[in-house]
């Protein structure tokens, strides 16, 4: 009685512990309860949030490729009016050069004309001078006057001679300049500045002034003739036989009278012509140093659009190296580039954008008909006018006839004056030989900078057209390569949902062979050692990350820092390709500014792409290359171009191996399935023994308890009978169970919010960094844009200038003909 009423104080004792740990066991289970209920909440939340951020970056990825789109139109827009502007330069080149041929042939041909003339008036002069020499002794005072007359005209026919053969070296050096001007308009150089002496239009213009004093000389020559002819008329009345030559001197007179208005319509007309001369060289000089400053404006332009390409393609591919090294990738497939647009729409924009262009440039090409159509109508109204003026000079002979003798007073002056001309013309055409060499040298000094400009444009060309390839195989390759990330993503979702399976298969058997072990010491031992084991696996998971991070700053530098609404994105790189610099100078501290810029303008990454892709550029630029030739060399580019940059993805792969590593060797491995079976099935072995056991020592217990009952029977009312006191055991016991139970679903939902709450971040910080790329691709695509409507403007200005220089040529035209008119007048 003794030991059944010290067992019951012990039992009442355990139910007493028991109920304490049962009122234990369910705060914490409604305390877990309450933590998993506010993890879901902030998991739905942090669920919405991401599909917010997706349905954005959609948008923007949307907006990018309308820009791709707009832009890859402008170029092909841009390239097309380049293409006409170029025949339309060239026609306008061939033009020119038709006029100056025509020019210089009416110049030869009236220089032959001229020397013809110059011959029939020496050979008159000379029969002049034997008809006078014959004459008789009775008229030797005459005889004097008129040898004193012949040897003024001797004199002047010298000058006139000497006169004509500098005024023929002088055309043929203008002649000269000219044609090497009309050459290096053809090369687009820029003439020489005025420097302070007299320019050819002036030249031109004071030997036209000379030839009109050679002309007046000439025709007072001709008066002195005349008068002289008159006197033999009247001489001839005293003498019959000096009448026949007088007569024939006379009518030699006329003759030369003739010719010497032949030689003034002639001198007119290489003065007009001279003029026209002049002013065309102004223009063609003004064109040319306005085509030379348009041509460094666009060599300019080209040089800075090729640096912010370099650039801007630079840093795509930079973003696309890192995204390659993390092996993230956002876009889908259907979300590429381009994805949304069929080809029939794209042909539909393309053929629009060409029926513009082809309708802008037959516009111009009116625009211009038109131009020479007027052109062709001043032409006529010139040559119209040069005929009235020719009417007009014809009239003006009977007067200039009276102006004779007032002209023949003025003779000797002129004489000296003209003497004192030759010697100007002679100084003046020493400087412009001087000035015309000057002239030579720079426009050589020219052509050779322009055949360097275009071997650096030539050669930016090829190094664009080779970014550009690397870019189109690179984004290629990202796309293949984010078809098999997602292959492996639904590959991985797959195999976490069969290893979760296994893991709560495992954690069934496991709690159901600690259910069966029954003894709560061990108990208690294991899981303090599980515990134990734990708080040191964490600490051994904190030092390692910390590790990792101190390593990866050491590796890592941080270029340039973004905030956003949601947090801040960071962009990194590497140490050794931005700075340049050995291992200890890397440690020092350095601004970001200048990392970044050395890494966007890294000379190595340039390097790489340029070799890679130089087979690549080779075979599309030969046109005789086959398909198969082009698909080689672009897979040998793009492995060489891949090899290169992902050289480095080895080693921290390794790295990361070695860092994990430690970890597996320090975390002991979970027991197998087999194990967990074959303990399971031990326990049950001895299950079925103490359960056999217990039957026996039952069916004796039941025998003493009803010998027992019969005495305690008087004790019922007072004491808790046996069957409640067994439910209540087995109630507690179950309660326990729950409460492990509970324990290990709260572990695995705190391991599974975890990795989701891990997930999510990574996923926050991609999407941050996919918005910073979009932005950075908008904002270079507003630059491209800004780049392309200078390019318009410029285009536009020049077509002003052109229409500028149309309507000054206009004026010049009409100023000529009001000059014209007044000296007609």
């Amino acid at each position: 009685m003794v030991e059944v009423q010290r067992e019951r104080k012990e039992k009442e004792e355990e139910n007493r512990r028991q109920a304490e740990e049962l009122k234990v066991l369910m705060e914490r289970e409604e305390r877990s309860r309450r933590e998993k209920e506010l993890s879901d909440r902030n998991i739905e939340a942090e669920r919405a949030a991401h599909l917010e951020t997706k349905d954005s970056l959609e948008i923007l990825q949307l907006q990018v490729r309308d820009l791709e789109a707009a832009v890859a139109a402008e170029r092909s827009g841009q390239q097309e009016a380049q293409c006409s502007l170029q025949l339309l330069r060239a026609q306008f080149r061939e033009v020119e050069r038709e006029r100056s041929a025509g020019t210089e042939r009416a110049l030869q041909r009236l220089q032959a004309e001229f020397t013809q003339c110059k011959s029939d008036m020496t050979v008159a002069l000379e029969t002049e001078r034997k008809a006078t020499s014959d004459l008789s002794e009775r008229l030797e005072e005459e005889k004097k006057r008129h040898a004193s007359t012949v040897s003024l005209l001797q004199q002047a026919a010298e000058r006139q001679s000497g006169a004509e053969e500098t005024f023929m070296n002088v055309m043929k050096r203008v002649r000269e300049t000219l044609q090497q001007h009309s050459s290096s308009g053809e090369q687009a150089a820029q003439p020489a500045k005025h420097d302070g002496k007299q320019s050819p239009a002036e030249v031109l213009q004071q030997l036209t002034m000379t030839l009109n004093t050679y002309r007046t000389r000439l025709e007072d020559s001709n008066r002195q003739v005349q008068d002289q002819l008159l006197a033999a008329e009247k001489l001839q009345e005293e003498n019959q036989l000096l009448q026949q030559l007088t007569s024939d001197q006379k009518r030699q007179a006329d003759e030369s009278h003739q010719a010497s208005l032949r030689l003034e319509e002639e001198v007119t007309r290489l003065r007009q012509e001279g003029s026209d001369w002049s002013m065309q060289s102004r223009g063609l000089q003004e064109e040319l140093q306005r085509e030379k400053e348009e041509r460094r404006e666009e060599i300019q332009e080209i040089t800075d659009g090729f640096n912010k390409e370099s650039t801007a393609q630079l840093s795509l591919l930079h973003c696309l190296y890192q995204r390659l090294l993390a092996g993230c990738v956002l876009l889908r497939q259907p979300q590429s580039i381009l994805g949304d647009f069929t080809w029939k729409e794209l042909c539909d924009v393309i053929s629009e954008q060409v029926d513009q262009l082809t309708s802008d440039l037959q516009k111009a090409k009116e625009k211009i008909s038109h131009l020479q159509s007027v052109c062709d109508r001043k032409s006529v109204c010139v040559r119209e006018l040069q005929r009235s003026q020719e009417c007009v000079l014809s009239r003006l002979e009977e007067s200039v006839r009276r102006r004779e003798e007032a002209w023949s007073r003025q003779h000797t002056h002129t004489v000296r004056h003209l003497q004192s001309q030759l010697q100007l013309c002679r100084s003046q055409c020493d400087s412009h030989r001087d000035q015309a060499a000057a002239l030579e040298h720079r426009c050589s000094s020219l052509t050779s900078d322009l055949s360097r400009l275009q071997g650096l444009l030539s050669r930016s060309r090829q190094e664009s057209s080779s970014f550009f390839f690397a870019c189109s195989l690179v984004c290629g390759a990202l796309k293949h390569a984010h078809c098999c990330l997602s292959a492996l993503r639904e590959q991985k979702r797959l195999l976490s949902r069969r290893l979760e399976d296994r893991e709560l298969l495992e954690e069934q058997v496991r709690r159901l062979a600690d259910a069966l072990r029954g003894e709560e010491d061990k108990e208690e031992e294991e899981g303090r050692g599980r515990r134990a084991l734990r708080r040191w696996r964490r600490s051994v998971c904190a030092v390692l990350a910390i590790n990792r991070w101190s390593s990866l700053s050491r590796r890592t530098t941080v270029l340039f820092q973004l905030d956003r609404g949601r947090g801040r994105i960071c962009v990194g790189g590497d140490w050794s390709t931005a700075t340049q610099k050995g291992p200890d100078e890397a440690q020092t501290d350095e601004a970001p500014e200048g990392v970044c810029a050395r890494w966007l303008r890294s000379k190595r990454l340039s390097a790489i792409i340029l070799s890679s892709m130089s087979d690549l550029q080779g075979a599309l630029t030969n046109t005789g290359s086959s398909a198969p030739n082009v698909i080689s060399a672009a897979r040998s580019g793009l492995s060489r171009l891949l090899d290169h940059l992902l050289d480095q993805s080895a080693s921290s792969i390794s790295s990361v191996r070695a860092k994990e590593d430690p970890l597996s060797r320090a975390t002991p491995r979970q027991p197998d399935l087999n194990t967990l079976v074959s303990a399971l099935q031990q326990h049950f072995l001895l299950f079925s023994q103490r359960l056999h056991s217990a039957e026996v020592e039952r069916r004796s217990l039941r025998l003493e308890v009803a010998n027992l009952k019969r005495g305690l029977r008087h004790e019922k009312d007072q004491k808790v009978p046996s069957e409640r006191f067994h439910s209540v055991c087995e109630e507690l016991r179950q309660a326990l169970n729950r409460e492990q139970e509970a324990q290990t679903l709260i572990q695995e939902q705190s391991k599974q919010l975890q990795d989701r709450v891990d997930k999510m971040s990574s996923e926050d910080t991609e999407t941050q960094h996919t918005l910073s790329q979009t932005t950075q691709a908008l904002l270079d695509a507003q630059k491209e844009v800004g780049r392309r409507e200078r390019s318009l403007r410029i285009l536009g200005k020049h077509l002003s200038g052109l229409q500028k220089e149309r309507r000054q040529q206009e004026e010049r035209l009409q100023r000529a003909e009001e000059e014209l008119g007044d000296a007609a007048r």
